[in-house]
């Protein structure tokens, strides 16, 4: 059905190699608070971490009347706009399908990685709490790795952008190269544990022992 072959298009564009492996992704994300316990994500990018990634951007268009809105989610809204520069109405995706659309994507998703904890608890909120979650600040990670602009393109005149694009690019260019060095301290830490355990077997096998 529909259903299925969109879910088999996600694992095909998700994976380069075979459609039925999950994989490791990185994602970046910006928003605002529709109510206190209900973060709307307006900008989000997805980018695996395989070689030759492919990488996915939602912007997600909020029709809302803010004039049929509380004073306090007006100003919450229009805090978002300015610092951001995306407008309330841009995008292709509809906010109120963002949950649903997502929750398919990570099903695609062996372990999701962002920022810190205050973006593991929002986008938990929105994919659920079976997903895998991680968090680059566990690893160190504070935010000070630069790179070339990546900046999507839809932040208009804002000078402080933070765009979810340039963030992710910023943090994947620092965790691969971070996550080789885990898997080779661990590879050499078996080593040495093989090592010993051969000889342990060797000093075993002695007839004076």
């Amino acid at each position: 059905g529909d259903k299925q072959s969109f879910s088999a298009n996600l694992l095909k564009m998700w994976n380069s190699e075979t459609s039925d492996v999950k994989i490791d992704v990185l994602v970046d994300f910006n928003g605002y608070l529709n109510s206190d316990d209900d973060f709307v994500l307006k900008e989000c990018f997805i980018t695996s971490l395989q070689s030759n990634a492919p990488e996915k951007l939602f912007v997600f268009k909020d029709k809302k009347d803010l004039a049929h809105t509380s004073y306090v989610q007006r100003q919450r809204i229009k805090e978002y706009v300015k610092k951001y520069g995306i407008d309330l109405k841009a995008g292709w995706y509809q906010v109120k399908k963002q949950k649903a659309l997502l929750k398919k994507h990570a099903k695609c998703f062996k372990t999701i990685w962002v920022r810190d904890e205050d973006k593991r608890d929002v986008f938990r909120s929105v994919v659920g709490k079976k997903v895998d979650i991680k968090c680059l600040s566990d690893l160190g990670y504070d935010g000070g790795t630069r790179v070339e602009d990546e900046r999507c393109g839809y932040h208009g005149k804002s000078e402080d952008t933070e765009c979810a694009r340039d963030e992710a690019v910023k943090m994947k260019s620092w965790l691969i190269p971070k996550l080789e060095t885990i898997k080779l301290k661990v590879d050499d830490d078996n080593d040495v544990l093989e090592n010993l355990d051969k000889l342990n077997r060797n000093l075993t096998d002695l007839p004076y022992m």
